[in-house]
């Protein structure tokens, strides 16, 4: 929800990073998922108040981006936009959490997202970045 939005090709995800940059990618991460966590629960948090479920949330969302032909009554339109603007307040107060973290730990976003990519995308360097981890907890 609150990640940066991850750019690029896909056949060509960077996976030869240092350790000392994987090492930083570990402690943004540790400090960064608490915050996205606690945006998402914060996001259905709004979107309940708003009187819809997360389900229909995503339902809606998905009529306004032309991937869906549901009902949508002109109520849970107008839940749906306030909720949805209240989320992008909040969303944007986390970006700006998580590049704070980014430069205070000397990791570009650039990099960060790259990295991300690569976590997400190649089981090898999750696996190296997983064992960053658990040498880090012991």
């Amino acid at each position: 929800m609150a990640q940066i939005p991850t750019t690029g090709d896909p056949q060509t995800i960077k996976t030869d990073y240092s350790d000392e940059a994987i090492t930083k990618y570990v402690e943004v991460m540790e400090e960064v998922l608490p915050i996205q966590q606690k945006a998402e629960k914060n996001a259905i948090e709004i979107i309940e108040a708003n009187d819809l479920t997360l389900d229909r949330f995503n339902q809606i969302l998905a009529v306004q981006q032309n991937q869906s032909d549901a009902e949508v009554s002109p109520e849970e339109l107008a839940s749906f936009n306030t909720a949805a603007q209240e989320i992008m307040k909040k969303n944007a107060s986390v970006q700006e959490q998580v590049l704070q973290i980014l430069k205070n730990e000397g990791l570009s976003p650039e990099k960060y997202r790259n990295m991300l990519v690569a976590y997400e995308r190649d089981e090898e360097f999750q696996k190296k970045v997983d064992a960053f981890v658990l040498e880090e907890t012991n």
